[in-house]
């Protein structure tokens, strides 16, 4: 991505996707091609400085290995309400680096790195992101039982996604509610969904965190406190990401991709719609903070380093949620008591900067079994 400094530069958020709205609702804007591009290669990169970070323990196993297994890294987010900044709120200091030529073997996958790393993308590689609808309706018919299938086919489909029909046809699951209240734009329909989240999943502290948000953007300020002081008390915080992350993979096969092809695929679209809710919920409360008495700021800032603090937590496995973490911890951080942990969250940082000038080659040059083993983990 050496031709595109600027691009990473300013959008370096580890794989995290922004899709352009029509209505300008501070999000930002890219053309479809350079979207998947960076969107993918840092996907990729991050998945692979996931496991470094991350992955300690499966380093003494696979000592000589070309390439250690890694947790997945999402690298698509579906259109968003919420304002966000990758350059602000996840990454800015993360440059791309420009792998290496490596030997093409004819896999699918590995030409589509190549490319990416070069600042090529083909037109086959928008293809990625959507599926044909003749193919999703093939999924579903297979899977119509799956309330993860539909999850996938909404985010595969052309145009915004909708989870209206699933949310219809599957009422009680929790994964559903909480995607239709983020991809609606109704405000009673995406109150009504984030009321049956809090019904059906009363302990996830995330339909604390939607409700809050929302309460926010509407102006009702003593009942998000109320969702705040509430979340407290929950130490589940789910987003559901990882019971519905094989379902992007299956439909890809059910599309005709083929082993290796469909895993990044599949990795390349998964959205990670919530990262962008919670980092506008912590903008929004740091606003709020500046405003409140000593007693309100104090519990903000109590809820805003939770917040943060649960994205770096073992529960949540991607990059992106450690970085979007981190940038949320450190808005609630105060320098002059906080200096130590400060201190830390830069060495992390550094670290992923480090790991990203070295990594990405290693894929590229990895056998098909280490890879396929990589992709697996």
């Amino acid at each position: 991505m050496v031709p595109h400094a600027p691009l990473c530069r300013k959008y370096a958020c580890m794989g995290l996707l922004i899709d352009p709205l029509p209505h300008g609702d501070g999000k930002l804007g890219m053309k479809p091609t350079i979207r998947l591009a960076v969107g993918a290669v840092l996907l990729l990169v991050g998945v692979l400085i996931g496991f470094f970070l991350r992955g300690g323990t499966y380093r003494a196993e696979e000592q000589n290995a070309t390439v250690a297994s890694a947790k997945p890294m999402a690298s698509r987010v579906a259109t968003e309400r919420a304002s966000f900044d990758p350059q602000e709120d996840i990454a800015p200091e993360m440059k791309m680096p420009k792998a290496p030529a490596s030997p093409r073997s004819g896999q699918k996958w590995r030409l589509w790195l190549e490319e990416l790393l070069g600042g090529n993308p083909s037109g086959e590689l928008l293809k990625l992101g959507k599926l044909p609808e003749a193919q999703i309706q093939k999924y579903l018919a297979a899977n119509s039982s799956d309330p993860d299938a539909w999850i996938a086919a909404a985010y595969l489909r052309e145009g915004k996604p909708s989870l209206r029909e699933a949310a219809l046809k599957f009422p009680e699951d929790p994964a559903i509610q909480a995607h239709m209240a983020i991809s609606t734009d109704d405000l009673v329909e995406r109150r009504s969904a984030i009321e049956k989240l809090q019904a059906v999943d009363p302990d996830n502290a995330m339909g604390d965190y939607l409700s809050a948000l929302d309460h926010l953007k509407q102006g009702r300020q003593s009942e998000a406190l109320k969702d705040l002081a509430a979340s407290l008390n929950k130490t589940d915080v789910d987003d559901f990401s990882r019971s519905f992350m094989q379902a992007f993979e299956d439909a890809h096969l059910s599309a005709g991709f083929q082993g290796m092809d469909a895993q990044v695929a599949g990795l390349m679209c998964f959205p990670r719609t919530v990262i962008p809710q919670l980092i506008d919920l912590s903008k929004q409360l740091k606003s709020l903070q500046a405003t409140s008495d000593p007693e309100t700021a104090a519990t903000i800032r109590s809820a805003g380093l939770t917040i943060g603090q649960n994205l770096q937590s073992g529960e949540y496995e991607l990059l992106i949620d450690q970085l979007a973490g981190m940038s949320i911890e450190k808005r609630f951080l105060d320098p002059s008591s906080d200096a130590n942990r400060l201190n830390e969250i830069a060495q992390e940082q550094a670290e992923i900067q480090r790991l990203s000038k070295i990594i990405p080659q290693k894929l590229l040059q990895a056998s098909p079994s280490i890879a396929s083993g990589y992709m697996e983990r």
